[in-house]
């Protein structure tokens, strides 16, 4: 992974005055194909990325818990005691911890105070799932720190639910902190949202390589269009069920073919948006057995009308994905290029054949900066493998 654990100790030794006792890593995300079919049941297909958070603890010397953050140079420290909000930080980022260990103490969990420092190279506001990286990290670290285990799913819940809590306060689906928990080495992981089911998908990457590009534009989830779009669904999947007769509770319960047979009483709006919901599921199934049998060109190409889809019919891009998705058009070694994420900003992601993938994402940032006067910022990754920790006295991961 991405973190010089080494450096890191010795920082823990000059904060503390005391070598840590124990470690913890978990990444962040990418999502390589479903997209706003989440909240409509649908499957997502996430690969972890080689960019993480780290965190090393010690017993604390007192009764408090301190904490340090390299990226911020800032310390923090609050009592073990009840947790409330009048802790919470102006700062933000000690936020995302005491939501975990809130949602420890409430599950029956007692955590002793610690001493711990924290590292991220996962860029923030950029749809890569940074705050569910310090989520898993701090949840994996806290459970090692008193050798207390819990099954995968049950930490990426509880993670999930301390994004949900007033401590943070985002509404977010499950996908994130899921893959940074279950995160297998060249494999993206194609989840179902309506029951955590998963099933491994091959991303070797002697075979190929993920390029991520940011956009310029930060990730900002426009909260109206977001729930305009959740409301948009709900209508559509209303009018779906009148016109079929049926009760289904998702929209990705139709089929292609039966949206085409009962579409005819939704308005062009309606009928936009549940098109690329219903299409998005087929393409994530699709996409799934074309990795597998190495296909990549079809798998690119299945991208492609994810963004097209996602720029037309759901209306979430912005003239910067767009313009990233037509530079990789013509970029040799690229197999195909869509926007990632929420959308209005962020990222863009590309399959690209892994000898050219650095010069893929050098000439798209070229074009780019010819373009929009702006150099993105891109990053080459293999699907990596998600959280762990580990005992400082024996080997690191």
């Amino acid at each position: 992974m991405s973190i010089d654990l080494g450096h890191l100790e010795d920082c823990f030794q000059q904060k503390f005055h005391q070598p840590p006792r124990w470690g913890a890593r978990a990444p962040g995300r990418v999502n390589l194909i479903g997209e706003h079919i989440d909240y409509n049941g649908g499957f997502v297909l996430p690969a972890a990325i080689n960019r993480e958070v780290a965190m090393l603890a010690s017993p604390s010397p007192d009764h408090e818990f301190h904490l340090y953050s390299v990226n911020y140079s800032e310390g923090f420290r609050f009592s073990s005691g009840d947790l409330n909000l009048s802790q919470r930080s102006q700062s933000g980022w000690p936020n995302y911890v005491l939501a975990v260990l809130d949602q420890l103490h409430k599950r029956g969990i007692r955590i002793p105070p610690l001493q711990v420092i924290i590292e991220g190279d996962v860029p923030s506001a950029a749809g890569l799932s940074s705050s569910a990286a310090v989520e898993v990290c701090a949840a994996t670290l806290f459970l090692a720190c008193i050798e207390h285990e819990l099954p995968g799913e049950q930490l990426a819940l509880l993670a999930q639910s301390a994004e949900h809590s007033p401590w943070v306060g985002v509404q977010c689906g499950i996908m994130d902190q899921f893959i940074s928990v279950h995160g297998l080495e060249g494999h993206a992981l194609k989840i179902d949202c309506r029951d955590l089911s998963y099933s491994p998908v091959q991303v070797d990457p002697r075979l190929v390589s993920l390029v991520v590009i940011h956009s310029t534009v930060g990730r900002e989830l426009m909260k109206s269009a977001y729930n305009q779009r959740r409301s948009e669904c709900e209508q559509a999947l209303t009018l779906l069920n009148q016109s079929s007769g049926l009760s289904r509770n998702y929209l990705v319960q139709y089929s292609p073919e039966e949206f085409e047979i009962y579409r005819q009483n939704l308005p062009g709006l309606l009928s936009r948006r549940a098109r690329h919901v219903i299409s998005e599921q087929a393409r994530v199934v699709e996409f799934e057995q074309v990795m597998n049998r190495g296909d990549f060109q079809a798998a690119g190409q299945l991208l492609q009308a994810s963004h097209a889809s996602l720029r037309d019919d759901y209306e979430v891009s912005c003239p910067e994905l767009d313009c990233i998705y037509e530079i990789s058009l013509n970029i040799d070694g690229v197999y195909g290029c869509r926007m990632t994420g929420a959308g209005f900003g962020g990222c863009a992601v590309a399959l690209a054949d892994p000898e050219q993938a650095e010069t893929v994402a050098d000439r798209i940032a070229g074009e780019f900066e010819k373009i929009r006067k702006m150099r993105p910022w891109t990053m080459v990754t293999p699907a990596c493998r998600g959280a762990c920790h580990w005992k400082i006295d024996s080997n690191s991961p």
